[in-house]
């Protein structure tokens, strides 16, 4: 996996955060996701809507998450079976 440096959040105290809102939200529209913490621990993660949908796979109708996924031909199985066990049945 790659992290990216506009995937590493800013870390805000919530009452920093408060007072600059407008810059939180305007950093995570341009891709910068803004973790705040509250007492010292981490409370929440501001991200654009954007980021928000992709992860969360919005916007997308169950048919085209269908079509854009991968086809199964692209996948390589490699299955391997005994054939120790097998008996013959007689439908007869």
């Amino acid at each position: 996996m790659t992290v990216r440096k506009s995937d590493v959040p800013h870390i805000w105290r919530l009452e920093e955060a408060k007072a600059r809102f407008s810059q939180v939200v305007d950093q995570a529209m341009n891709g910068q996701p803004q973790r705040v913490t509250r007492r010292g621990k981490d409370a929440v993660v501001v991200v654009s809507a954007e980021k928000w949908d992709a992860l969360n796979g919005d916007g997308l109708s169950a048919y085209e998450l269908i079509r854009t996924a991968p086809k199964f031909e692209d996948f390589e199985l490699d299955i391997e079976r005994s054939r120790e066990g097998i008996r013959e049945v007689d439908l007869g």
